[in-house]
């Protein structure tokens, strides 16, 4: 059928103009500095083809609706038609050879990927704008963008026949099934628009292949780019205010140097500081190799220290015995994507939305493994799972990570379960690599399991009771295997390992408000750790850059929310959220308040109402900084 033929066309038609916008950003931005190798080029086009697909699906869905009606009309109303489709295909050349042209010429001057900023520049002032741009280069600017337009439009004209494409079937029945055909085919397009059927939803990272940023944009088609930072746009700075800018700024500069301090500026008591802080120092400093193990779902509740349901970890447990254990650490957030934020770089978690999703906020942003790799650090990231579910791929790759393994990387018989490869091969994997490991640079090697996510469906009998439990004892069978292996190698005496959970403790799930449920392990140990010994000092996943990086004498002063828990004139406190909730935790009060009825759900402690304004000025100041990430 023409019909069908002609939306297939479209399709194709629509990714070829994003490929063809490839090629002319490398021309454009990669053709000098040393230019770009071959197989790169070819990557680059290969690898950005998920995302051109899924701009030639949202593209095509258009003209393939307008097709569809036209089937339902005759006569005059058919001229109409035609014109209707002629003014689509423009208008959509318009805007999408507009996109690839703004990203080609911006590109060297911004480094990421074109987003609504130029929106946001020339709604503030166009003549500021355009004040850096000369009369010649915007008309060079224009006629270029003419050109392409009409290539665009002219490549329809020859192949969409539009004056033998809309015209009437002979009977009812052929219309119908026309339609349906249509109909059916169009909505096949939502495979390309999402990516496929895997967990993951396409985002700009889902492109990304190589330590190389400059050649990961180059893959990223524009359009889409464009398109899911216009979607995912909030106005940050206007979220949570709570209080005056000044006053949220004196409340919070108290909680990021020297003493603890209430609203009133009266100094906390001493024991949320220096009574539960001591010196660590460790055996060497220079080139120690970093392990980090982030658990899926892991919590004090299941460790012998929790004091509730015991023998699920025996080998947590015992490690917590060995090296340095923080009995009263907490998970910042209860999803992993806001965690690992948490982790790696120390930025606090949001309570209703997600910043690993917003690529052009994250582009930049401190981690441990950019402020470890300018410091001649080797880094790699290992996850069992698909890499490009929540953005991840995109922070990893953004914030320092030279290689990603994820579930792409394992053999296909792996992947058995609903989120990837179990934590034993993954652990294997990452064990093989590390054993493999020639010596020169150090290394930083995160390994995030996934076997303990629900449904917990993991090959294991443990004898527990459920399949929650069953899946913990299987994660904490093959960890206690992988870090026995570790401790077998010659660099274990050179090693430090960083054991801690991704989120809040997903077993058992009572509400959100559950003070216990946010307590989590966080265990340090390695050949390097002089000593072991229980930490009571209070402290959050975002304490993790700074106490590990202060551990290898490593300067941790970019990240402003992290604090190290061993200093003891820092402010020891921990601040959580969920779904719209937060709370805020020291040794004098905890609390936890409910934004969305603006209750306070908990308030315990010799100082009653201590931690709100804290906790409401730490908030505002979260989102403050958002709207100021670029």
């Amino acid at each position: 059928m023409k019909q069908i033929k002609a939306i297939v066309t479209v399709f194709v038609l629509w990714t070829l103009v994003g490929s063809v916008g490839k090629i002319l950003f490398i021309l454009a931005n990669m053709c000098t500095d040393g230019g770009v190798s071959v197989a790169d080029c070819l990557n680059i086009i290969v690898h950005g083809l998920r995302l051109d697909l899924a701009v030639g699906g949202y593209l095509t869905a258009i003209p393939a609706l307008l097709l569809i009606a036209s089937l339902f009309i005759s006569g005059r109303a058919i001229e109409w038609w035609k014109m209707a489709w002629r003014f689509v295909v423009v208008t959509l050349a318009v805007v999408y050879v507009l996109a690839i042209g703004a990203n080609v010429a911006l590109y060297p001057y911004w480094g990421f990927p074109l987003d609504t900023t130029p929106i946001f520049y020339i709604t503030s002032s166009f003549g500021d704008a355009m004040a850096s741009i000369t009369w010649w280069q915007m008309l060079h600017a224009v006629l270029l963008w003419c050109v392409g337009v009409y290539a665009v439009v002219f490549s329809f004209s020859k192949f969409v026949r539009t004056d033998s494409l809309f015209t009437t079937a002979r009977s009812s029945m052929q219309k119908g099934g026309v339609a349906f055909s249509l109909l059916i085919l169009t909505a096949l397009l939502f495979i390309p628009i999402r990516g496929g059927f895997s967990v993951a939803s396409n985002n700009t990272g889902s492109v990304y292949f190589s330590e190389d940023m400059r050649v990961n944009h180059a893959a990223v088609n524009p359009l889409f780019s464009f398109l899911e930072d216009a979607l995912h746009q909030d106005d940050f700075s206007s979220k949570y205010r709570f209080m005056s800018d000044d006053e949220a700024q004196c409340i919070f500069d108290s909680l990021s140097y020297t003493a603890l301090r209430d609203v009133e500026g009266e100094t906390a008591d001493k024991t949320d500081t220096t009574d539960t802080t001591f010196n660590v120092t460790l055996s060497k400093t220079k080139d120690v190799n970093v392990v980090m193990v982030i658990l899926e779902s892991f919590s004090k509740y299941i460790m012998a220290d929790g004091g509730r349901e015991h023998g699920i970890v025996p080998n947590i447990d015992s490690l917590a015995n060995e090296g340095l254990y923080f009995s009263n650490f907490y998970a910042n957030s209860f999803r992993t994507d806001r965690g690992l934020m948490a982790i790696l770089s120390g930025f606090p978690a949001q309570p209703t939305m997600s910043l690993m999703k917003l690529s052009n906020k994250t582009n930049n942003l401190y981690s441990i493994a950019r402020t470890l790799r300018r410091n001649g650090y080797a880094t790699e990231y290992y996850y069992g799972g698909d890499a490009n579910f929540t953005n991840m791929r995109s922070y990893l790759m953004q914030t320092g990570f030279m290689n990603v393994v994820a579930e792409e990387d394992f053999p296909k018989e792996l992947s058995v379960g609903k989120w990837g490869v179990n934590d034993e091969h993954l652990f294997e994997r990452a064990f093989e690599d590390i054993k493999n490991e020639k010596g020169g640079k150090p290394y930083f090697k995160v390994i995030q399991t996934l076997s303990s996510h629900e449904p917990c469906e993991v090959p294991y009998e443990s004898g527990l009771p459920n399949d929650a439990q069953n899946a913990f004892a299987y994660t904490d069978h093959f960890l206690g295997l992988f870090v026995d292996s570790l401790k077998s190698l010659p660099s274990w005496d050179n090693t430090l390992l960083v054991l801690v959970a991704d989120h809040l403790g997903a077993y058992p799930i009572p509400d959100n408000y559950a003070l216990w449920r946010y307590q989590i392990p966080l265990i340090i140990l390695g050949g390097v750790v002089p000593e072991a010994r229980t930490i009571q000092t209070i402290g959050m996943q975002v304490d993790i850059p700074a106490t590990l990086l202060s551990l290898l004498r490593i300067d941790h002063s970019e990240f402003t929310f992290s604090k190290d828990m061993f200093d003891a004139n820092a402010p020891h406190f921990a601040f959580f959220d969920s779904p719209d909730m937060m709370g805020m935790v020291t040794t004098e009060n905890s609390v936890i308040y409910d934004n969305a009825s603006g209750k306070v759900v908990l308030d315990e402690g010799v100082r009653k109402g201590l931690n709100l304004p804290r906790a409401k000025a730490y908030l505002q100041k979260i989102y403050d900084a958002i709207a100021s990430l670029h």
